[in-house]
């Protein structure tokens, strides 16, 4: 399963690609940003399917390359979809890390990088 998440720009997307295998939930392609047709044309497994608002978003060309892109409660990046996924798989052992399955953003929002750039961060007593 590959969750993605689409950028307002273009054909900018964030996402990750995880599998269920003999140990459980496995990272297939860790967490990155790239551009969608680059990711499409490289190392996906066979078979891939896609999550997300970006996979909806690009659903044609996702389905031009020959994957899947799933429909909620299994499409949506959530609780619930990991629940649904997790469900197809009932020998897989549970999420043993759940801290490891929040999101780990890129670089900051441009409301983070304002805030650290008018220097409120540091007056504030915020931790680096």
């Amino acid at each position: 399963m590959c969750a993605t998440s689409s950028s307002t720009r273009g054909d900018r997307v964030y996402g990750a690609c995880y599998g269920v295998g003999s140990r459980g939930v496995e990272t297939i392609v860790p967490p990155s940003a790239g551009h969608l047709l680059s990711i499409l044309a490289g190392d996906l497994p066979g078979g891939a399917e896609f999550a997300g608002d970006g996979a909806e978003r690009h659903r044609e060309a996702i389905e031009s390359y020959g994957f899947r892109v799933r429909s909620p409660p299994i499409g949506e990046p959530s609780g619930d979809a990991l629940l649904h996924f997790l469900g197809l798989h009932a020998d897989c052992a549970p999420v043993a890390d759940l801290a490891g399955w929040e999101p780990r953003y890129v670089k900051p929002s441009s409301a983070e990088r304002e805030w650290i750039a008018s220097g409120e961060r540091d007056r504030s007593g915020g931790a680096e």
